[in-house]
């Protein structure tokens, strides 16, 4: 067990966390980008009566009192490791699967895809002619992923009552900037990556720190933290 007089700080749980930690201010919507994409954001209202009206959507207590934290959830990643085994390896690279995308323009000449695989009978590709390539399909894979997303944030801002000014992506998905490239512009706000990946962890440290009397509020000592930021503005030229 643990030494006698090893404090043990209760506070709050990941996704609250992980606003905290990556740094989010009021009404700063933060998109956690894996196998699911995660949209939330920190409220100080919400309407309750949405979030029943949209499957995947949430709504929690944020680490500060007042605030809410609405969200939204989805199969992101999920679908492009589908799209990934279907057209090359498991194991190819994502990078190859990237530049392939990179050669082909905004709108992948047409091929549009409906990314829910999981509850959609309609989910798959459009537009599919003998011109096609691989490349074509990944590409609309992320048109249609960003999409999603668009709507999604739509919504969430009129749940949370806010409007976005950028949109702060953390997570493995973060990694791919064409995709990051493709959200800026579909979005039409400047999408900032935040080179930590573990906002979970550094959020609960940051209450710990308070905690153990370090600081006199969380706030204070996420004050201390020096977060760099790689930014991704909207572009009308290729990506």
């Amino acid at each position: 067990g643990l030494p006698v007089g090893i404090p043990v700080i209760s506070a709050g749980h990941d996704t609250q966390f992980a606003l905290f930690g990556a740094g989010a201010e009021q009404n700063e919507p933060v998109l956690s980008s894996g196998t699911w994409e995660i949209l939330m954001v920190r409220s100080a209202q919400v309407d309750t009566s949405l979030l029943s009206q949209y499957a995947g959507s949430t709504c929690e207590l944020d680490s500060q009192a007042g605030l809410y934290n609405p969200g939204m959830q989805w199969l992101a990643s999920g679908v492009l490791e589908w799209v990934r085994k279907l057209f090359w390896t498991a194991e190819t690279p994502w990078q190859m699967l990237i530049e392939e995308a990179r050669l082909i323009a905004p709108g992948a000449d047409g091929v549009k895809m409906q990314c829910d695989l999981l509850s959609c009978q309609n989910a798959g590709w459009q537009g599919v002619t003998l011109n096609t390539t691989r490349g074509h399909f990944y590409r609309a894979a992320l048109e249609g992923l960003t999409a999603q997303l668009q709507r999604n944030l739509q919504m969430l801002e009129k749940i949370g009552h806010f409007k976005a000014s950028e949109l702060l992506l953390v997570g493995g998905g973060s990694r791919n900037t064409l995709w990051n490239q493709i959200k800026a512009n579909m979005l039409d706000i400047p999408v900032k990556v935040l080179d930590d990946a573990e906002t979970t962890v550094a959020g609960a440290a940051l209450f710990g720190w308070y905690g153990v009397g370090e600081f006199n509020s969380p706030e204070e000592a996420r004050a201390q933290i020096h977060y760099q930021y790689r930014y991704f503005y909207p572009q009308t030229e290729p990506e």
